[in-house]
C-alpha cells in the first residue's frame, strides 16, 4: 500500500485488503515514544470495536529515533486477526496535526479519533462515542469526560486516578456551549469527529504545534456545528497521563499563543464582545471616550494582554484603527494580524494616540512610552484608576 502524501516509507499493515471500511480510524502520532507504544496498541486492541473488526489504527512514526517500527511489526505479527487493522506510517520530522491531517487522509473509518500514545481508554470508549454519533447525525464531533492520572503505562482498570478534567473548578467536562468553547478548549484528548469534515472544513493547520486540535475545534464551532459530551452515568471514559513532557505542558507559553491566535481567528463581530474578553469590557467602554477625536491609533506592548483583547482594541476605538502594536523588543512581523513596529519607531505609523496595554504594568511602561514619544502624541491608559498596576 503506497501512502497518500509523499515522504513516507511503505507501512506494514495487518492485511492489504484496501477494500475493507471501518467504524473508527483511531490516530496515534508518535515521537521517541518506545515506552509508551506497547501499552497504546495493547490498549486500542483491547477495545470492543478491535474485535468486532471495526477499529483501524494508524501509527504516524514522524521522523523518531526510537524503535516504533519494530514495536508496531511485532504487535501486528502476534495480534489476534478479527478484521481490524494497524497501519505504520514512516514520515520525515513533522508538526503533530501535520501528522494527523496525513492519518485522517488515509483513513477509512466514518469517524476518527485521536490516541495519544500515553494515554489509556475504557474497552467501551470508542464504541460509545461511535454510537453516540450514530444515534445524533446533527452532531459532528463527540467527546468523553477523562480521569487524570500520573501511572505512566498502567492499564485503565489499573491505574490510580488523581483527578478528573474540567474546567472552572469543575470534575468533567461542561455539555456543548459554543461561546463557552471559545474560553476554555473542554473538548478533551479523547474526542471522536466524523472523517467527511475534513472534506468540508479541510485539515488540521499544520504550522501549529500546541493547539491545533482547538484550533478546528473552533473552526467547527464557529461554521455551526454542533458537539456532544458523552459520558454515561457520569462515567469517564478515557484516562489521561500527567505527563510534564506532553506537548501541551511543556510549553505553555506556544499553547496559549497558539489558542489566542484560534480564538481571533474564528470569533465573528457579529456575535458581538468576545466571551474571554467580556470580564475587561467596561474599561474599554471608557477608554473610547478618552481617545476622542483620534483616529489612528497605535498599542503600545505586543504581549499577552494585547493578543488576547486586540478584538476589544478594535471594537473600543471604531471608527478609529488600529495601525500598529509597538513594542520595544519586538519579535514577528505581526501580532494578531496587526504590524509590529519598533516603539522608537511611532512616528512612521502616522498615529495620533497611543494605547498603553498592560494590566500589571501600565504605569511603568506608560513613563517609559512618555520618555520616548514626550507630548507630541497623546496617550492613553486603559485602566488607569485600576489598583493592578503593580509591575513584577
Amino acid at each position: 500500500m503506497t501512502p497518500r502524501r509523499g515522504g513516507c516509507s511503505k507501512p506494514p499493515r495487518a492485511t492489504d485488503n484496501l477494500g475493507v471500511s471501518f467504524k473508527v480510524t483511531a490516530i496515534t502520532s508518535v515521537y521517541q515514544a518506545d515506552a509508551f507504544l506497547q501499552g497504546c496498541l495493547e490498549d486500542l486492541s483491547a477495545q470492543t470495536l478491535f474485535g468486532r473488526g471495526q477499529l483501524e489504527v494508524i501509527v504516524v512514526d514522524s521522523g523518531s529515533p526510537g524503535r516504533e517500527a519494530e514495536i508496531v511489526r511485532a504487535f501486528i505479527a502476534a495480534m489476534p486477526k478479527t478484521g481490524s487493522e494497524i497501519v505504520y506510517v514512516r514520515t520525515e520530522r513533522e508538526t503533530l496535526y501535520a501528522a494527523w491531517s496525513r492519518a485522517a487522509a488515509m483513513a477509512r473509518g466514518d469517524y476518527l479519533t485521536s490516541a495519544n500514545a500515553d494515554d489509556r481508554h475504557d474497552p467501551r470508549c470508542l464504541e460509545l462515542l461511535a454510537a453516540a454519533l450514530d444515534a445524533h447525525p446533527e452532531v459532528a464531533l463527540a467527546y468523553p469526560d477523562s480521569d487524570v492520572t500520573r501511572d505512566a503505562n498502567a492499564p485503565f482498570a489499573q491505574a490510580k486516578r488523581c483527578g478528573r478534567l474540567g474546567i472552572k473548578g469543575a470534575a468533567g467536562w461542561p455539555e456543548f456551549d459554543r461561546d463557552l468553547l471559545f474560553e476554555q478548549c473542554y473538548v478533551g484528548p479523547h474526542p471522536m469527529w466524523r472523517r467527511a469534515l475534513h472534506d468540508r472544513y479541510g485539515d488540521f493547520d499544520a504550522t501549529m504545534k500546541s493547539a491545533g486540535d482547538y484550533e478546528y475545534w473552533l473552526r467547527l464551532a464557529a461554521a455551526g456545528e454542533k458537539f456532544l459530551r458523552v459520558a454515561p452515568g457520569g462515567a469517564a471514559l478515557s484516562l489521561y497521563l500527567e505527563n510534564a513532557g506532553s506537548i501541551s505542558l511543556s510549553n505553555i507559553d506556544l499553547n496559549w499563543h497558539e489558542s489566542e491566535t484560534a480564538r481571533q481567528r474564528h470569533w465573528r463581530d457579529a456575535w458581538g464582545t468576545p466571551p474571554w474578553c467580556r470580564a475587561a469590557a467596561p474599561h474599554f467602554a471608557r477608554l473610547r471616550e478618552r481617545i476622542g477625536s483620534a483616529r489612528r491609533i497605535a498599542i503600545y506592548g505586543a504581549g499577552k494582554h494585547t493578543l488576547r483583547y486586540l478584538p476589544l482594541f478594535k471594537q473600543s476605538v471604531a471608527p478609529a484603527e488600529i495601525v500598529a502594536v509597538l513594542d520595544d523588543a519586538p519579535r514577528g512581523q505581526t501580532l494578531g494580524g496587526v504590524r509590529i513596529i519598533e516603539t522608537t519607531r511611532w512616528r512612521e505609523t502616522a498615529c495620533d494616540g497611543i494605547v498603553v496595554s498592560s494590566d500589571k504594568c501600565e504605569a511603568q511602561m506608560s513613563a517609559r512610552l512618555a520618555e520616548i514619544v514626550g507630548p507630541a502624541c497623546p496617550v492613553f491608559k486603559l485602566y488607569e484608576s485600576s489598583e493592578a498596576q503593580t509591575c513584577p
